[in-house]
């Protein structure tokens, strides 16, 4: 998880939590030699689409074009794993979050997944161009997540934010820390 060189790196509650547990990418590999300094924020993950779409649930996304967040990021794992969790079933647009966003806004996408604090800069400017509605999950689906995959918590997303968007959402979270080697001396950790 953290190469030779390194003393200290971002770390994401999915990617600690399979690591240390050597599940999923890390599976019979667990990573026990880390350990996590603090968390300092949530990342709740935003699954957007446009105004009027006819997108109705995160079930409406099955067969539909639908980009699962950059490729090869925490959010684009979390995505599928929850989607495939759930039985949702897009046709994933794999790609950089720029190019999803152009895709988006000339209708080649249905929706992205977007992670980040409202108000995230990135949602923000998509509403320049349409108004967009957040999906979000049941009070059941979040707590069956949260029971299944330990590294989410439930999260709200504010209405009133985004334009378009005035209800809260109800979606999932995992958190952005910091983190080092198990042997890293504690004197400087404190100081």
């Amino acid at each position: 998880l953290i190469k030779d060189d390194i003393n200290l790196s971002g770390f994401n509650t999915s990617v600690d939590f399979q690591a240390f547990h050597g599940l999923g990418p890390f599976e019979g590999k667990p990573q026990k030699d880390f350990r996590v300094l603090w968390y300092y924020v949530d990342l709740p993950l935003n699954w957007i689409v446009r105004k009027g779409s006819g997108i109705q649930s995160l079930k409406d996304l099955t067969d539909k074009d639908f980009s699962p967040g950059g490729l090869g990021t925490a959010t684009e794992k979390q995505t599928q794993e929850i989607f495939d969790f759930l039985g949702i079933k897009p046709k994933y647009h794999r790609g950089g979050m720029s190019d999803a966003s152009e895709a988006f806004k000339d209708r080649r996408l249905i929706g992205v997944t977007k992670a980040g604090v409202a108000p995230d800069p990135y949602i923000v400017e998509i509403t320049t161009f349409f108004l967009i509605e957040i999906l979000g999950l049941s009070p059941e689906e979040a707590k069956r997540i949260s029971e299944k995959f330990p590294y989410f918590s439930p999260a709200k997303i504010p209405g009133g934010i985004y334009k378009g968007v005035e209800r809260e959402v109800l979606t999932v979270t995992p958190m952005i820390g910091v983190g080092c080697k198990k042997d890293f001396p504690s004197d400087i950790v404190y100081k």
